[in-house]
């Protein structure tokens, strides 16, 4: 009849007895790719055999539209985990049906099919996102709320209320994510508001948030002074997990301006950090505190060991040289043997 379906006869062998048939089958319209087979491919999602199942989801990946709103229900009806997640994808293909398809996955039992589901709620288009993101910041999942949170860069303006809310989440993720929004936005990262709250974190952070906290203090840290407090007790550190984001932030700002800085390099400050703020920096400054750690200082023997040593192919000033010389002809073993070793490239 006219405007009927045609379908391939490799349909028809779709669930023949013989094995080799069926799988040969399944193959002949995959190389066909004639999306008028999809029907025939639907009752494979039921089968026994995993294998079946599996192209059963990919004919529908490559071939469900617009109009198989039935296929996709079936597939958010399944017992199987994997296609209520294809479901929740494919929905998006469909018209307004979707949004009943997406919510209703979004209570799923399964975490994985309501993480698929929320991600497709946020790119369906169908509701207005600051709705569903007050939504998805009340979710028991903390993947959601992480998920939520990383939407708010989608927003013509953010709300400095869910930034906070994110900030004071239970979850290490749905904090770092917050975190991570305020460091990457220029006009954020500027807001105090947020100051007082990091610092708090900062205090019961472990070693994995405490990155994106650093980076967005330090770099405030000229003008607020229980910041620059903050800089001084992380210097004290021996965690390369603070250090190193600590480093690569100071050596961003005029680090020297920080109140009481440098004299804690003196004496207090850890040896990794020292050694890896003054490590190829030429700034006047950084000169004039590993002489002074050099010269008359009670840091450990290694450490000065360190910074004579991170001077070997730099350009080193007459004040430095002369302290280099000093202590090489010293009695101490070690840093006469490393400074008789440095002077040996200036003769």
């Amino acid at each position: 009849m006219f405007g009927a379906i045609m379908r391939h006869p490799a349909t028809l062998l779709l669930n023949h007895k013989d094995e080799r048939q069926r799988r040969r089958a399944v193959r002949k319209l995959f190389e066909v790719n004639d999306s008028n087979n999809l029907d025939s491919f639907v009752p494979l999602l039921d089968d026994e055999d995993h294998w079946y199942r599996e192209r059963a989801m990919e004919a529908i990946t490559k071939w469900a539209g617009f109009n198989d709103s039935m296929i996709v229900n079936k597939l958010s009806d399944s017992k199987y985990i994997e296609q209520r997640v294809l479901a929740s994808k494919i929905s998006l293909r469909l018209g307004q049906e979707k949004l009943e398809i997406i919510h209703k996955l979004c209570c799923d039992k399964e975490l994985a099919v309501r993480i698929a589901s929320w991600e497709s709620r946020f790119q369906s288009g169908s509701e207005i996102i600051d709705n569903v993101i007050l939504e998805g910041l009340k979710s028991k999942d903390k993947v959601v709320r992480k998920i939520t949170i990383n939407k708010l860069t989608k927003l013509d303006e953010i709300d400095i209320n869910l930034i906070i809310s994110g900030l004071q989440d239970d979850s290490y993720a749905v904090r770092k994510a917050a975190v991570e929004i305020i460091r990457n936005d220029s006009k954020l990262s500027k807001i105090d508001i947020f100051d007082s709250r990091l610092l708090e974190m900062s205090d019961e952070s472990s070693g994995k948030e405490i990155t994106g906290i650093i980076k967005v203090l330090v770099n405030k840290s000229l003008e607020n002074i229980e910041i620059q407090k903050k800089v001084i007790s992380w210097s004290q550190s021996e965690s390369v997990k603070v250090i190193d984001p600590l480093i690569s932030s100071l050596r961003e700002i005029k680090w020297w301006e920080i109140k009481k800085l440098k004299e804690h390099m003196y004496e207090k400050s850890s040896d990794l950090f020292v050694t890896r703020l003054l490590r190829g920096n030429r700034e006047l400054v950084a000169a004039e505190v590993r002489n002074k750690i050099l010269s008359d200082s009670t840091r450990s023997e290694e450490m000065q060991a360190r910074l004579i040593e991170d001077l070997v192919g730099r350009p080193i000033d007459e004040i430095t040289l002369k302290i280099i010389k000093n202590i090489s002809i010293s009695d101490n073993l070690l840093l006469s043997t490393i400074s008789r070793e440095l002077l040996q490239e200036y003769e």
